[in-house]
């Protein structure tokens, strides 16, 4: 017992003095650190200064490439205050730049680096490669692509979408189609939309490679339609897939308005509640008369939504369809579809004019003329009611809490 009596004086000193120096270690390392990142951000605050105001110069080759290629430093601000130009400039601007770093061969770093450097420079390297926005880069992009790690690949698509070619659209679709990409539908399905953008045709090719393809390649489809493919999303408005028939009821809202109004017609009774309220948004943004018939049957959908958004595309037909509109509502005798209609009405300003064509009309003189006015009045006293009374219900309960 003596023994350790004496021992544990000495053992809590040495403990005190340990901690002592990893405290004081530890402040000395946040303190050097400080003063590092301190040094760093104020040296790159002077090049970046530097360059900026000589950047004609640099871009222009009056200031030689030699002076800040080989300092790995400056190059490294140069790339960063080009490539960030080229995502901000606008088309003549981008040539210039993307001009300028072909010729300086500011990029070669990069294309080494996303074949042999780490895990994280390749992926630096890849993203870099893809805000340049040059085709030159697509086969080294394409070839990471292939790569079996999934940390490398999502780069690879991001940086292909950043380009935005059709080119590098291609690119992805081949490894997709290979089934070799495993990445994120959401990271295909954004670079996919932004490189097809200008060519959606290449799009339909790839349409039958397979079950997970097929899916994604007609969700992009769908965003990205134009007249073009018209016939293909009418072929895709058959599917056995509701996912599908939607994405072509999307795609349908650009096509030619004839055509367009007779398959989304069709679409608009589907099976599927979120196929029809697809189908009722494209006819709604094609404004044509010829989509009458199939909304005045779709206001009548079990769906709020698409009641909803259905009213919302009958209010946006030419006005003097109006009254034609709120008669074969009526007729239909159900009070959530005039109810939907007359709503919309009223969000729009155009109810208070609606009813004053109607009494303007000899037809007003007859008894369906009256029926007609009346059920309008009513639908609109009863939205008020039901208004006045959830304010009342929130009132109370905000004055309860």
């Amino acid at each position: 017992m003596d023994s350790i009596s004496d021992v544990l004086p000495e053992f809590a000193l040495h403990a005190a003095v340990a901690s002592f120096l990893s405290i004081a270690a530890l402040l000395l390392f946040i303190a050097a650190r400080r003063f590092y990142r301190g040094r760093y951000f104020q040296k790159l605050d002077e090049q970046a200064f530097s360059f900026r105001h000589h950047w004609n110069d640099v871009i222009t080759f009056r200031v030689p490439a030699k002076r800040w290629r080989r300092d790995k430093f400056k190059r490294a601000v140069v790339e960063r205050l080009a490539l960030d130009r080229v995502e901000s400039s606008g088309e003549s601007d981008r040539k210039i730049l993307q001009d300028f770093i072909r010729r300086s061969g500011l990029m070669e770093r990069r294309v080494w680096e996303s074949k042999a450097g780490s895990r994280h420079q390749r992926r630096d390297a890849l993203l870099a490669l893809g805000r340049t926005r040059m085709p030159d880069f697509i086969n080294v992009l394409e070839s990471a692509l292939e790569a079996r790690d999934s940390y490398l690949q999502e780069a690879a698509t991001r940086a292909l979408g950043q380009i935005g070619t059709s080119a590098a659209a291609l690119a992805i679709l081949r490894v997709v189609a290979a089934g070799k990409l495993r990445v994120s539908h959401l990271t295909v399905k954004d670079s996919l939309v932004r490189c097809s953008r200008s060519d959606p045709k290449l799009l339909v090719r790839y349409l039958d490679t397979g079950k997970d393809t097929h899916l994604l390649v007609a969700r992009v489809l769908g965003e990205v339609a134009n007249s073009e493919v018209a016939e293909d999303l009418a072929l895709l408005a058959r599917d056995v897939e509701p996912e599908i028939r939607a994405s072509a009821a999307r795609g349908l809202a650009h096509a030619e308005p004839l055509f367009a109004v007779a398959a989304l017609s069709e679409l608009a009774m589907d099976e599927v509640w979120f196929v029809r309220l697809r189908a009722v948004v494209s006819l709604a943004s094609l404004r044509h008369p010829g989509s009458m018939p199939a909304l005045l049957a779709t206001i009548c959908d079990v769906n709020r939504s698409v009641r909803q958004r259905t009213a919302a595309a009958l209010a946006q037909l030419p006005s003097e369809l109006l009254p034609v509109i709120i008669d074969r509502v009526t007729a239909t005798h159900d009070k959530y579809a005039l109810h939907a209609l007359i709503s919309e009405l009223e969000r729009i300003g155009a109810c208070s004019g609606l009813i004053l064509q109607l009494s303007d009309k000899q037809a007003l003189e007859s008894d369906q003329g009256q029926n007609l006015l009346k059920a309008v009045e009513e639908a609109r006293k009863q939205i008020a009611d039901k208004r006045s009374g959830m304010r009342a219900a929130i009132q109370a309960v905000v004055g309860h809490a």
